[in-house]
């Protein structure tokens, strides 16, 4: 907060951007990578404030809510503790348990079925704004496994087989259809953009954009962070040059001659 005032809240209308997981996709890695351009951001009115500055104070309110509509001066007050004084446009917020904590996936015998109470509850706190979200899928053969490691890492979960975990849910019948049709049925007023996790390391920039809402041609610190992890750093430095090399183009997967590149100098067991 700035210091001797009490932050104003900004009352009007803005995109609110949550990137909402799904668990055990991208972790921490893209509001990580975000963070690199707070300031240039900033610049433009797009604003993406430290996860300390919304994760708690978005869960404690919903859970002081207990269910029940926020008061009509709830949202400026979270706009003033979230921005601190901050003029945005547009608000940028990530949590990979945003929806769902893992060990809760299959509470109530389906997919992210418990998804659609968080998701009205996160609705109703900013009922003037327009809400836009965005998850990453994973192939449900990987997802699963990778589930249930982080969800056993509590004391009680240790104690819980993965029968009881699943919550009698067969691993095949798993669709991630299921759980767009929950958000869209959910929240028919909200934008959703997915994308599989399994393509990240070559779409990390667009993604970035999509979230910030700049625009295509625009360099985003951090965009070949996640690339930079499965390329050898030969690979990388023909990546960079080739891309040196080419006219800016529009959004969307890396062209061909770059694709090119990428398979030819792609670490051993990431495919």
């Amino acid at each position: 907060m700035g210091r001797g005032k009490t932050p104003k809240a900004d009352r009007r209308q803005m995109d609110i951007v949550f990137h909402i997981g799904a668990n055990c996709t991208d972790g921490e890695k893209l509001i990580r990578s975000l963070s690199l351009n707070t300031t240039a951001l900033a610049s433009q009115g797009i604003a993406v404030p430290n996860p300390t500055r919304y994760r708690r104070l978005l869960r404690e309110t919903i859970e002081a809510l207990g269910g029940q509509p926020p008061d009509p001066g709830t949202r400026d007050t979270l706009m003033a503790a979230i921005l601190d004084d901050q003029s945005s446009k547009r608000l940028v917020m990530s949590n990979p348990s945003f929806i769902c904590l893992p060990s809760r996936v299959f509470e109530g015998g389906g997919f992210y079925r418990v998804a659609a109470t968080k998701l009205l509850a996160l609705r109703s706190l900013f009922p003037q704004d327009q809400i836009h979200l965005h998850m990453a899928i994973r192939n449900p053969a990987t997802f699963v496994p990778a589930l249930w490691e982080q969800a056993k890492r509590g004391e009680q979960a240790k104690r819980v087989r993965l029968a009881a975990f699943l919550g009698g849910i067969e691993p095949a019948s798993i669709r991630w259809s299921d759980v767009v049709a929950l958000i869209k049925q959910t929240l028919p007023d909200v934008s959703l953009t997915l994308w599989c996790n399994e393509d990240t390391p070559l779409i990390w920039a667009e993604i970035m954009r999509r979230l910030t809402g700049t625009p295509p041609g625009q360099s985003l610190r951090g965009e070949f962070d996640l690339l930079s992890t499965i390329m050898s750093p030969e690979g990388m430095g023909r990546f960079l040059r080739s891309r040196r090399d080419l006219r800016p183009r529009p959004a969307g997967i890396a062209p061909a001659a770059q694709r090119q590149t990428l398979s030819r100098h792609n670490r051993s067991g990431h495919g």
